[in-house]
């Protein structure tokens, strides 16, 4: 037993690399996140890799119970008896423990754990990798529309996002809002799959409960003349509208909701895209809607707009490699706020258009080596205002009290800079009068060097409407040249 704390400590180490694993394998699977593109035996291995053996995978048939408990699933939860506790726990180690780890499930043995402990004769095996991290050098990135967006919006909030991955633990009243009404309209549907129909009243009572239970104070108002209650009706509104406009809602067969697409722009699999579809329809024979809820904006887009929209685009691409029937892809906006829906359609140059243009931008942002902001508008509404190099000071003083305010130094500085500034002009015009008297001096006493008390005059040659004046110090064996 002598040699069992240092293989525990071992199993520690290897532990604690895996739930390291684990944290990173889960975040580059995130959407909006991910940086690398694995396929399936990957994403097997890696399973395999964090929920491994070390963590009690749990095979068939072995469960127990113990006095009504169950026993012997993941490590963090084995709790047995007082009667059969350390006991048992120290038959489960050793059956792992003797060759490092089960060998019927194994995807990582570890030849040093064993070497380290005393008394155990270990004869060393080829070592056996099967998933390892991409290299650098071999990551396929996978980008999504509203991360090109973040590009093309501020290239510094991109790389506060997606490459220094900051996260920022605030979000917009506008985005709070749409994402209750997106819950609700999943809702809906996921009932009508199921020949459920809800109530409006059901609807608007499932919006009014996630807006109570998601709501904090981190949540932020830029439009500070209205509240928090004006966006909670307006929301209330749109699913008023859409329901009432829509009902009985038979307007064809829901395929699929947030539906996960997954798309590559080239045949090597070099440009690589994901997003999710708010609803995907069927509406005939051949026939395919992509529907998009929007609750935001002060203005309808026009028809030019839409045919610019890129998201749906793509989304219309990855449809069409889906479903080789279709030969009708319609794309639908619903501005609910406006209660209207606005349709258009793609032809295939203006689809290779728009895949063209993708793989350009992509390119652009591979080929960035720096990320400076991009100052607009929307700055109000970005999560990194705090951090941003444009609005870090705007920040810091709107938060201040007034006094608090007026003593700032950045504050006192730029009112200084702006009251010289409002005189320089008053200034300039007394010069250039001045400058105009020097002149004519100097041509008629046919003299180019004239001295002040402190300073020297000197008028470069020149054409007459081009001459111009060096004002300088008296040189030090010149002062007191007029005392």
């Amino acid at each position: 037993m002598e040699g069992r704390p240092v293989v525990e400590a071992a199993v520690r180490q290897v532990l604690e690399v895996l739930d390291h694993l684990r944290g990173d394998v889960r975040q580059e699977l995130e959407d909006d996140r991910s940086q690398v593109r694995l396929d399936d035996r990957d994403l097997l291995l890696a399973g395999r890799l964090v929920h491994g053996p070390f963590l009690g995978r749990r095979r068939r048939g072995r469960w127990r119970t113990r006095g009504g408990r169950r026993v012997g699933g993941a490590l963090g939860e084995r709790q047995p008896d007082a009667e059969h506790g350390a006991r048992g726990d120290e038959q489960r180690f050793h059956r792992r423990s003797s060759t490092g780890v089960d060998e019927n499930r194994s995807v990582l043995r570890s030849p040093a754990i064993l070497a380290d402990a005393p008394g155990r004769r270990h004869r060393a095996r080829p070592r056996r990798v099967l998933y390892s991290a991409p290299d650098e050098r071999t990551r396929v990135p996978v980008y999504s529309h509203s991360r090109l967006s973040s590009y093309e919006k501020c290239p510094l909030q991109y790389r506060f996002r997606y490459l220094d991955r900051i996260k920022r633990d605030v979000q917009s009243i506008e985005a709070f809002m749409g994402k209750r009404v997106h819950e609700a309209l999943e809702k809906l549907y996921r009932d009508l799959m199921m020949s459920r129909r809800a109530s409006l009243d059901e609807l608007l009572a499932l919006y009014q409960r996630r807006w109570r239970e998601n709501w904090s104070e981190k949540i932020t108002i830029v439009k500070t003349e209205y509240t928090a209650d004006h966006y909670r009706q307006v929301g209330e509104r749109c699913l008023v509208g859409y329901y009432r406009r829509y009902e009985p809602f038979d307007d064809g067969q829901t395929l699929g909701l947030e539906d996960r697409i997954e798309l590559s722009l080239d045949p090597a699999g070099r440009y690589q895209l994901q997003g999710y579809i708010d609803r995907l329809a069927r509406a005939g024979n051949g026939v395919y809607e992509i529907h998009d809820y929007k609750t935001g904006g002060s203005s309808l887009p026009s028809d030019a707009d839409l045919r610019k929209d890129r998201q749906l685009t793509l989304y219309q691409m990855a449809v069409e490699k889906r479903f080789p029937d279709a030969r009708d892809i319609r794309l639908v906006w619903h501005y609910l706020a406006f209660d209207q829906r606005l349709t258009s359609a793609r032809t295939p140059e203006e689809v290779e258009r728009h895949r063209r243009q993708t793989i350009g931008l992509i390119d652009t942002i591979e080929e960035t080596k720096t990320f400076p902001p991009k100052e607009s508008a929307l700055c109000r509404w970005c999560e990194y205002r705090g951090i941003c190099p444009v609005q870090k000071h705007l920040v810091k003083v709107e938060a201040l009290e007034p006094n608090q305010y007026l003593n700032d130094d950045g504050v006192r500085l730029v009112d200084r800079l702006a009251e010289l500034l409002s005189r320089r002009g008053s200034v300039e015009k007394e010069i250039a009068r001045v400058e105009e008297a020097i002149l004519a001096y100097s041509e008629r006493e046919k003299a180019s060097v004239l001295r002040g008390t402190g300073h020297t005059a000197r008028v470069q040659p020149g054409p007459p409407g081009d001459r111009r004046i060096a004002l300088a110090l008296h040189k030090p064996e010149q002062i007191g040249l007029f005392d």
